[in-house]
């Protein structure tokens, strides 16, 4: 009985441990370029085992704009979070977090934090100063403001962060 015990635990504590050697990315091909989607998205491949992305804009309120960046692989990687002002051409980047296919925690802790930048956006006279307020109670600590026309060094590249109101709120004549 106690031998059938120790290998019940022997097999239960491998189970335990497999998931963390499970997750092994599969190589990708370097392609040169930039892929396109909708709504402003793009992706590109950094490196066999990296790859940069871009997601669709999505209107927070009138005028503003969220866009996420995530950088990394299927199993572990960073993302960060960009709110575009296209009345005032300013965006805001959140600080990057870490995510790990074994740790949902941190994809359900961002999904409460676009909750509360949704929440606080639809409130009057929401700017760029509040929101970060906002993701400042939810932890995020590093913030960094770019500027109309200025270019942000995301996964080995500059990119811009103009398409989103371009797109969105076109009657704000390009202003963001």
């Amino acid at each position: 009985m106690i031998r059938a015990g120790i290998i019940f635990a022997a097999f239960a504590a491998t189970l335990a441990v497999s998931p963390a050697r499970a997750c092994e990315p599969a190589e990708m091909k370097p392609k040169a370029g930039v892929l396109r989607g909708d709504l402003c998205e793009t992706s590109w491949i950094v490196s066999p085992s990296d790859q940069a992305r871009v997601s669709s804009a999505r209107a927070l309120a009138p005028g503003l704009v969220l866009q996420g960046l995530r950088r990394g692989n299927a199993c572990m990687g960073a993302t960060s979070y960009v709110i575009h002002d296209c009345a005032r051409g300013e965006s805001l980047v959140m600080a990057a977090r870490g995510y790990d296919l074994y740790a949902p925690e941190r994809a359900a802790s961002d999904n409460r934090l676009e909750e509360k930048l949704y929440r606080a956006a639809g409130r009057k006279a929401v700017d760029l100063p509040a929101l970060r307020k906002v993701a400042m109670r939810h932890g995020v600590s590093d913030f960094q403001t770019v500027a109309k026309g200025a270019s942000f060094a995301f996964g080995g590249r500059n990119i811009s962060f103009e398409c989103g109101c371009k797109t969105l709120f076109p009657e704000m004549e390009g202003k963001g």
